[in-house]
């Protein structure tokens, strides 16, 4: 790695992107696709941030970045920026050891160089340390030199092509989304070009750089892919010991941030549910939680065994603000309610898993949430809840009203 550090020691990496069209190219190619990818707020590892270009574009954009590189002269010229603490962190780091990082810490890791520089034995070490940190589900980009250009560069430099990308990436269990080119050569008429032509070339770029004849030319590519979920047969579902309050709270944590990020500030506002509430649930044997029945894995990182995913209170009661409805219940027979269910941000699919789970306890479920709580919308209609009508809860707030019903219940 010594070479590598020299190398860009002596580099001005800084305006790189910036010092024609032709370059200009592979920036505004890799950040069409991060705005159209990353969810508000995502939590981002930038592992190669060279002096930040990427890491505080995306800052700016809303999101929670970590940046870090090999190159510590990179890292000096990261901190020296008026706006560096718009960043979470800024560090050096090697794509090899993200140790420093727990498992499943980010939403978005980006690995923009590493392979660039490293050997076949190598790029799958950084994969799998880019993978570990990822939560599940989330997004992954590798950048890589076509082995096309190589013998163009100096020796520092590795090539792979766009297919033994995309093996490697199927070989670690990712999810290909996109295989784009973004650029790479140095084109004299593109850096001649007026705005005008440039922009229109970008138009017709952007549209075509997934296409074959465009990743085979050679050059820069851009890969990026999906880490997969925990699936449903890894999961299982137990009561709420008095030991697992704490996490259970960080869970709702989480989930009134994301509710206030997408959308949904008013549901849960800052507080609800309270402790003394979940405290309440457990005690009286009414609190689940959705747990992985799985430990580690070498290709996908840590999601411990036991671990909890999501959290929610199930019942077959009668739900005292259920009996005043603006609509009507599919059915009046006794039912299960559910309530107060949220997952964690490695828990996507246990909210499915959850709900399903309380429709093989009891044929007829009744839950309700807020109007402005998408993802539960789309989540009840995907399972084949119905939308029922509007009650009121004790404060005089309005909900939504969901009721599933199995077996031909009347």
């Amino acid at each position: 790695m010594a070479k590598v550090i020299q190398y860009y020691h002596n580099y001005d990496e800084d305006i790189r992107l910036f010092r024609d069209n032709s370059r200009l190219m592979e920036y505004l190619t890799t950040i069409h696709y991060f705005d159209r990818l990353l969810k508000p707020g995502s939590q981002i590892l930038d592992v190669c941030a060279g002096t930040g270009r990427y890491a505080f574009y995306l800052a700016g954009k809303g999101h929670y970045v970590t940046a870090c590189d090999l190159v510590e002269h990179h890292v000096e010229i990261m901190k020296s920026k008026p706006n560096a603490d718009k960043l979470m962190d800024i560090s050096v780091c090697n794509a090899l050891d993200l140790s420093r990082f727990e498992d499943n810490s980010f939403d978005v890791v980006l690995c923009m160089g590493a392979l660039y520089h490293l050997g076949s034995n190598d790029n799958e070490k950084a994969i799998s340390e880019s993978i570990r940190v990822c939560r599940p589900s989330g997004i992954i980009v590798f950048t890589y030199l076509h082995a096309k250009i190589i013998d163009k560069l100096e020796g520092i430099f590795f090539g792979i092509t766009p297919y033994e990308m995309e093996a490697l990436a199927k070989k670690h269990g990712l999810e290909q989304k996109h295989n784009a080119y973004t650029g790479g050569a140095f084109d004299e008429t593109l850096s001649e070009a007026s705005d005008e032509e440039f922009q229109k070339f970008m138009e017709h770029h952007l549209s075509t750089c997934e296409e074959k004849s465009a990743i085979e030319d050679g050059g820069l590519g851009l890969w990026i892919g999906i880490k997969p979920p925990i699936k449903e047969n890894q999961m299982k579902i137990r009561k709420t010991t008095p030991n697992d309050l704490e996490a259970v709270m960080e869970i709702y944590t989480y989930a009134r941030t994301y509710m206030a990020e997408n959308g949904n500030p008013n549901q849960w506002q800052t507080t609800h549910p309270p402790k003394e509430v979940i405290q309440a649930d457990i005690n009286a044997g009414l609190s689940y939680v959705c747990t992985s029945n799985i430990g580690c894995t070498s290709n996908m990182g840590c999601v411990c065994e036991n671990e909890i995913l999501a959290v929610f209170y199930f019942n077959i009661e009668e739900e005292p603000t259920y009996s005043k409805i603006d609509g009507q219940w599919l059915s009046d027979a006794p039912y299960g309610v559910v309530h107060r269910i949220a997952r964690g941000p490695k828990g996507k699919g246990a909210g499915a898993y959850a709900l399903n789970w309380c429709t093989s306890q009891h044929p007829n479920i009744r839950i309700d949430t807020h109007k402005d709580n998408a993802p539960m919308l789309k989540l009840l209609e995907n399972l084949g809840y119905t939308y029922c009508g509007v009650i009121w809860l004790e404060n005089g707030d309005e909900r939504l009203a969901y009721q599933r019903v199995e077996g031909g219940i009347g």
